[in-house]
């Protein structure tokens, strides 16, 4: 084999050590993610590395960081990359996709877990809004034009599809 130089590379290392053990007042949306709550949170996360790794391994470390929690918004802008995906499909067909604040909180509630992060979301769109709109696909074609949208109750998706040149929306309720 080569012989290859390591000394200047980083290597990234994540982890959600230590989230099982906060409470859930200290992670996710809501009052308590000021500089106060985040240094409580960083202090139990780096508790838990010291306990689950030997200090030999800790000691080649050169640097940790305890990255804050996602805000609100933060989860929205991921909905938002990962419907990119969905709306290019549907823009291919000749149609549009939009959702409205509730319709994202309530994907953000479902698909977004503090312990977790934000990996559930993408599983979550895939149940409630793909899933769903590939049932109305095998039923029936919608027109070119078309705009998808998509609001949101307490715990149910309403999907409305309002047809170019006509005024009256269909609705439906999902979920």
């Amino acid at each position: 084999g080569r012989k290859i130089d390591f000394s200047n590379t980083i290597i990234i290392m994540t982890s959600n050590l230590g989230t099982k053990d906060l409470n859930n007042n200290d992670l996710g949306f809501g009052e308590n993610s000021g500089l106060d709550n985040y240094k409580n949170v960083s202090s139990k996360i780096m508790k838990s590395v010291e306990k689950t790794f030997s200090p030999e391994l800790i000691n080649r470390i050169d640097d940790r960081i305890v990255f804050h929690s996602l805000s609100e918004e933060d989860v929205f802008q991921i909905i938002d990359l990962q419907l990119n995906d969905l709306s290019e499909n549907l823009s291919k067909m000749g149609l549009k996709i939009k959702l409205s604040i509730s319709a994202k909180r309530l994907l953000a509630k479902r698909g977004y877990d503090p312990q977790y992060g934000a990996r559930p979301l993408r599983r979550e769109i895939q149940i409630s809004l793909e899933d769903y709109l590939s049932e109305v696909f095998l039923k029936r074609t919608l027109p070119e034009g078309t705009i998808i949208k998509v609001d949101a109750n307490k715990s149910n998706f309403r999907f409305s599809f309002i047809e170019k040149n006509k005024s009256s929306a269909k609705n439906k309720s999902s979920k």
